[in-house]
């Protein structure tokens, strides 16, 4: 095939190169040591091992690479190469998000004073060090609080504090991560939501859907769905919020993913990303919207795409259900063939297999699997996933390694 253009890829799967493929874009990829797979080679022109983190050791390789394979732009589909694509960009003039607008959506208390400094999407938050510093900030601004990590994904070590009694508890949870300064901010009440947005250069910014979220008691989201239930009168506000968010921290090209509250005074930003968002959302996008977030990134990133003129427009709904089936080892995993029968189901995923361990859900990644569904309405669709996971029956094997006889419900 002839190609006429290339992209640097911080990571992708192989679905990401094959995307690529169609486009008619030359993909040049960097893997982490820790997702180095060497099948990946035959799919791309050349493959290079670098540590993201090593700033050095990135612009080296970007380097040489471009000097024999030149490229259009560094592209990163995951946040852990969003840095370093970034970096990579400026060092050769190719456009993109800038290294200060990726710093600043990684770093969540930066971006809060930057929101705080301007009024928009007010909330109360500080950076501490310890118990006492949550203790402090309950006692200024009422309790209940939440406490994060400052750079994390995937609802890692988020927790919900009540009252001066669980201050403790919270902090362990850092001490676990190893994490010596966390967020605290005032507890936002109110439904969930995403908003995935595409940018076409500064300050043009499309909302393509928005995301609603069922989740645990830790945060952890187990359940989404495209186009989100929210009233007519909500949206523009919406809208709006993540329009100047977008433009008060310099995103400027590409997609984003910006999670929300709608609260009783109006919606409030948690926090943003210069990425789309994960958990198979860009599949309910696309089962909804007819739009490949992936995909227009890269023919965005290499001049292959016009600006749109507006949004596409929803055509039904889609949800998709995570299985958070009881902590355990997997002896046999049933039902996943009559889940795939299911009306409206277009995709079952497992994450788990017979031999597996599964753990219990403190992150994004403890989940055992998903289902997604399609169908006319959000609420439908929310309810054809959620039957159809309940199919799916993990069976645990006891400690002598032979199964206990107790199916353990997908969840």
């Amino acid at each position: 095939m002839t190609m006429n253009s290339r992209v640097l890829l911080f990571g992708g799967s192989r679905q990401t190169m094959r995307r690529a493929d169609e486009l008619g874009i030359e993909p040049l990829l960097l893997q982490r040591p820790a997702d180095h797979d060497e099948s990946y080679r035959p799919l791309v022109t050349a493959l290079r091992v670098v540590d993201y983190d090593d700033t050095a050791a990135v612009l080296a390789a970007a380097r040489d690479l471009h000097r024999r394979w030149p490229f259009d732009r560094a592209v990163s589909v995951t946040e852990a190469g969003m840095l370093a694509a970034a970096r990579v960009n400026e060092l050769f003039g190719l456009g993109g998000n800038p290294v200060s607008s990726v710093r600043l959506l990684k770093d969540k208390a930066r971006m809060r004073s930057v929101l705080n400094g301007i009024g928009l999407s007010p909330v109360a938050a500080a950076v501490v060090t310890g118990p006492a510093g949550i203790r402090r900030f309950g006692a200024e601004h009422g309790f209940p609080v939440i406490v994060k990590p400052v750079d994390a994904s995937a609802s890692v070590g988020v927790s919900r504090v009540d009252g001066p009694e669980g201050v403790a508890a919270a902090w362990s949870v850092a001490n676990g991560l190893g994490l010596r300064r966390m967020l605290v901010e005032e507890y936002l009440s109110g439904p969930e939501i995403s908003v995935e947005a595409f940018s076409f250069g500064t300050g043009r910014h499309h909302v393509v859907a928005l995301t609603a979220k069922t989740t645990l008691p830790n945060f952890v989201e187990v359940g989404h769905v495209v186009p989100a239930p929210v009233p007519e009168d909500v949206a523009p506000a919406i809208t709006s919020q993540v329009t100047a968010l977008l433009n008060a921290v310099g995103h400027r090209d590409g997609p984003s993913h910006t999670e929300l509250k709608l609260t009783s005074a109006g919606p409030r930003v948690i926090e943003s990303h210069n990425r789309q968002g994960g958990d198979r959302i860009t599949d309910l996008v696309e089962q909804v919207y007819g739009v490949d977030v992936i995909k227009l990134g890269l023919a965005w990133a290499t001049g292959k795409l016009e600006p749109w003129a507006a949004a596409p427009a929803a055509d039904g709904a889609a949800a998709i259900r995570f299985m958070t089936p009881p902590p355990g080892v997997v002896g046999a995993i049933t039902g996943v063939d009559e889940a795939r029968a299911r009306p409206g189901v277009v995709g079952v995923y497992l994450d788990v297999a017979p031999g597996d361990t599964i753990r219990e859900v403190r992150s994004s990644r403890d989940r055992a699997g998903s289902v997604v569904a399609r169908a006319a309405d959000a609420a439908t669709a929310t309810v054809l996933a959620s039957s159809a996971a309940e199919r799916i029956r993990f069976q645990r094997v006891s400690s002598a390694g032979r199964g206990d006889g107790r199916d353990a419900a997908a969840g």
